[in-house]
């Protein structure tokens, strides 16, 4: 039980900073760079950051991949994931688009037993169900019309479900370096080949937010796929919407956003609806 709360502690660090990288990419395409330039920075500048650091500290990360074909299939998801959700920050606010994108919890619920064999209890689908109630009554402005961008979301939110449940297949064969770097490299590899098309020579400012992006992006999901080492996939999807929270204040921060009193309220159902699944786990950790 004490390695589930350490894979929670991880998994929560990790989905605090990431809105971070959604700013940046969501500055990056006001000042009008395109999204394919926006991802290829975001896995280029990822790995700039880690490849020094584990060239100094896991060398072995650099040996062959293990597993290839997961690794590879985790990478795509990956990518479409990033490439569908950045182009829905293009013309949606920030805390609309990760309400919808928010979906995936439910895409990694209902295929965790399918592809990891896992089991999941009616106790944690309702968990998962109220938690997503809990950003609607945060975004609910942004539901009285559907916004274009809303089917780039649910195909990225699919996508990054599947990221996240392989991760969760690879972690107990490869080394999360070793994972880290694969999916950097493979991600830099295939938007290198494309970006050329839709390239923008990129000034100080926009340097400044790729680097920002890359940094936040490595050390993001290291802790993401740590955690899946102490917990199971399943287990961990309701504490993702802890990320609405630092969602909210990087909006208020970086674009005058202020939260409102169902903001607040919205927050503490998803707070109140991850100590819960906590507990459950620690009571019944197979079938609740």
């Amino acid at each position: 039980m004490t390695h589930s709360y350490k894979g929670v502690a991880l998994f929560v660090s990790a989905w605090l900073i990431i809105p971070l990288m959604d700013v940046s990419a969501k500055q990056l395409s006001y000042l009008g760079y395109s999204i394919v330039e926006i991802t290829w920075a975001r896995f280029f500048f990822n790995s700039l950051v880690i490849i020094p650091v584990l060239l100094f500290t896991q060398r072995n990360a650099f040996r062959k991949p293990v597993m290839p074909q997961w690794q590879f299939i985790r990478v795509a998801c990956l990518l479409a994931a990033t490439f569908f959700y950045f182009s829905a920050l293009k013309t949606m606010p920030l805390a609309d688009a990760l309400a919808i994108y928010f979906l995936y919890p439910f895409v990694i619920t209902v295929f965790a037993p399918l592809l990891l064999g896992e089991s999941v209890g009616i106790r944690r689908y309702l968990a998962v169900a109220i938690g997503f109630l809990g950003t609607l009554i945060i975004v609910r402005p942004g539901f009285q019309s559907i916004p274009a961008g809303v089917w780039y979301l649910i195909i990225g939110a699919c996508c990054f479900a599947f990221y996240n449940l392989y991760t969760r297949k690879l972690i107990n064969h490869a080394k999360p370096s070793e994972i880290l770097l694969f999916q950097s490299l493979s991600g830099t590899l295939v938007m290198t080949a494309i970006v050329p098309f839709f390239w923008k020579m990129p000034d100080l400012k926009a340097l400044s937010l790729f680097l920002v992006m890359g940094g936040v992006s490595a050390l993001a999901h290291y802790l993401l796929i740590l955690s899946y080492r102490f917990a199971s996939a399943s287990f961990l999807a309701p504490f993702a919407y802890f990320e609405i929270i630092s969602a909210t204040l990087f909006g208020f921060i970086f674009f005058g956003d202020f939260p409102d009193s169902w903001t607040w309220i919205g927050i503490a159902v998803i707070v109140i609806c991850g100590i819960y699944i906590s507990l459950r786990e620690q009571e019944k950790p197979n079938n609740t």
